[in-house]
């Protein structure tokens, strides 16, 4: 009884320290709580993410000396990936970049067993490719929204970087949108991405990135680095986007793709001033492809869009994209692909 109120005694004497000790009880019981939520989205999504790797053969002519050709040395190229069980039936999701050009694909589950697989389609533009191994009774991941994203909301980025499986890294939702960063145009011409600094390296592609919830929000693809590590500039197909293509590839019912035939540019302050409006009023549309639905469609050069299927434009990123150039999309070049 003594002990107890000497303790009462001091804490009534020293109110500080009382608050100063609830104070870091409290940061130490969300620390736990968060740590608690990341460990169990690992969990969760843990029986559900797939290591692939690739061998590709190639044959390489040499010359010798004089310049007289060799025979032909046959090479093996070998690749890794991440990716994601969609199907019980051994349906998994992945970046086509992963599995392009691969003679060979082995996909290692998380409990170590190993199975050779087949592509059963992809979509080039997009950068998601299905393949399929033969096991049944898998567990597929649960899907999540991804439109319901914002930003600063945590997310975990799930996958074999460098090899090492069954990684998981933390981060936030960085940013959303199909204008971030200068590596868009090599991403895509057509789909937004969502941003994140959630360490991303190579082998992270076709990876999920989740929500705390364990729910796949996007499809890690690729990352703006100069050295080849991440920097905390990643960016994911959206779960939205990626489960539309996986069935379409599934069911083997590719979408039309549209066009509009013009080229944009972006209002800057001179530019603006130039047309007597203000920055960001609109996007200016530079030139318009002969014959196109644009130009069938009255679009001359020196107009501003103002507003597109109901919405204000501000910039080239919430216009139509330019669709004169070639449908097929080419591949992230290295410094920003995983």
């Amino acid at each position: 009884m003594r002990t107890t109120i000497l303790i009462l005694t001091v804490l009534l004497a020293n109110p500080l320290v009382h608050a100063q000790s609830t104070g870091v009880d409290e940061q130490l019981r969300y620390a736990h709580s968060l740590s608690a939520a990341f460990n169990a989205a690992a969990e969760h999504i843990g029986p559900s993410v797939v290591y692939i790797t690739t061998r590709t053969e190639r044959f390489v002519q040499r010359r010798d000396f004089f310049g007289r050709r060799l025979r032909p040395q046959r090479l093996l190229e070998s690749g890794l990936g991440s990716g994601v069980i969609i199907g019980a039936d051994g349906t998994i999701l992945t970046n086509n970049h992963v599995v392009e050009d691969a003679d060979e694909l082995l996909v290692r589950l998380s409990d170590g067993r190993e199975f050779p697989a087949r592509v059963l389609g992809t979509d080039v533009e997009r950068d998601l490719a299905v393949v399929k191994i033969d096991q049944s009774g898998l567990v597929p991941a649960e899907w999540g929204d991804s439109d319901a994203l914002e930003i600063g909301e945590w997310v975990l980025a799930v996958g074999t970087p460098f090899g090492f499986s069954n990684t998981v890294t933390a981060g936030i939702v960085s940013a959303r949108g199909p204008s971030n960063g200068p590596i868009h145009d090599e991403l895509s011409k057509y789909e937004d991405y969502i941003q994140t600094d959630a360490a991303i390296n190579p082998g992270n592609s076709g990876g999920p990135l989740i929500n705390l919830d364990g729910k796949v929000v996007g499809i890690n693809t690729a990352i703006f680095s100069q050295s080849g590590g991440s920097v905390g500039l990643g960016f994911a197909i959206p779960s939205n986007l990626a489960r539309e293509v996986a069935s379409e590839i599934i069911n083997n019912t590719p979408p039309p793709r549209g066009w509009l035939g013009v080229e944009m540019q972006e209002l800057d302050a001179s530019l603006a001033g130039t047309f007597g409006v203000k920055p960001d009023a609109g996007v200016l549309i530079a030139s318009v492809v002969p014959d196109g639905p644009a130009d069938a469609g009255g679009l001359e050069p020196g107009d501003i869009v103002t507003r597109f299927n109901g919405a204000e434009v501000h910039s080239c990123a919430c216009a139509p994209r330019a669709a004169h150039r070639s449908s097929r999309v080419n591949r992230v070049p290295r410094r920003g692909s995983l």
